[in-house]
């Protein structure tokens, strides 16, 4: 987590440089949605079933998890022509089915509320192509409700985070835009992104 917060620093320092040395474009909004694949919580998802089923053997049949990835929107403010700070909030659920060894099953719904705040440093910011970079940091949300044992409802806090070391966008006023990074966000995303 050190690094993590050394990291999220080091890239803010770098962006306030940047910001310094340009102030075109200044006080320009953008507002973005997108969906993600393979999320942290994907990789938590199917971590935590397989070592569920390995430390219960003779007892779990099988485990079937299933998540749709993450959603997610965003809305930045440029602080200069290279630079934006901003807010996003994304959400992901998760259904896990445990089949045990005496023929009974159960069934947990979790889901994922994460609001982060997020800074974007364009290397390239060109009229109708940006390639940049991206860090958000902020907390997750999770509710788990267990099916089974009567409705049974778990709510919990957590770090939340998203490194997207390449992000390209393809548009002016209206854009698309792809990126690969880490995080609750996911490894590979897409979405359309808004210039008014």
């Amino acid at each position: 987590m050190k690094s993590l917060l050394l990291s999220a620093t080091l890239f803010l320092a770098l962006s306030l440089n940047v910001m310094a040395q340009s102030t075109d474009d200044l006080h320009r909004t953008e507002v973005y949605a997108g969906y993600g694949l393979l999320t942290a919580q994907d990789l938590l998802t199917g971590f935590s079933s397989t070592l569920a089923a390995s430390l219960l053997p003779g007892y779990v049949e099988r485990i079937d998890a299933k998540g749709f990835g993450a959603a997610y929107a965003g809305f930045d403010y440029f602080v200069g022509r290279r630079v934006s700070l901003g807010i996003q909030l994304n959400y992901a659920q998760y259904d896990e089915s445990y089949k045990l060894t005496n023929n009974t099953s159960s069934t947990l719904k979790t889901s994922y509320l994460t609001p982060m705040v997020r800074s974007k440093l364009a290397w390239v910011r060109n009229p109708g192509f940006s390639v940049y970079s991206s860090v958000a940091v902020g907390a997750t949300f999770i509710q788990s409700k267990n099916e089974t044992s009567g409705s049974q409802t778990d709510k919990t806090t957590g770090l939340a985070f998203h490194i997207s070391p390449l992000g390209i966008r393809v548009g002016n006023a209206v854009a698309l835009f792809a990126e690969v990074g880490f995080g609750f966000q996911g490894l590979v995303t897409a979405g359309l992104s808004i210039r008014p």
